[in-house]
């Protein structure tokens, strides 16, 4: 498996390299691009359009089988319920 950063050869290769959203929906349409786990791809997509850095909600949505996820990100701990992350996201105590 490769997992690749997408943030750097989206921005070379869509026409709209500012939106996000555009990179991303662009990269997965590529034919040679395989997107594995598609179901939480599309439920961190739906997390991030409710404001959760992408990456952090790809966590949330692949880490079904965990309690909680520990975070010392507070904007994080705050936001991912509202969003509606599957995952309770805790501060450390």
């Amino acid at each position: 498996m490769i997992a690749v950063d997408t943030n750097v050869p989206a921005r070379f290769y869509c026409h709209d390299a500012a939106d996000p959203e555009a990179r991303r929906q662009h990269l997965m349409g590529m034919a040679h691009v395989t997107v594995e786990r598609w179901e939480a791809v599309k439920d961190a997509i739906d997390l991030h359009r409710g404001g959760v850095d992408f990456a952090d909600a790809l966590h949330c949505t692949t880490s079904s089988g965990c309690e909680a996820l520990v975070s010392l990100d507070k904007h994080l701990a705050r936001i991912s319920g509202k969003a509606g992350s599957p995952l309770p996201v805790k501060l450390p105590s």
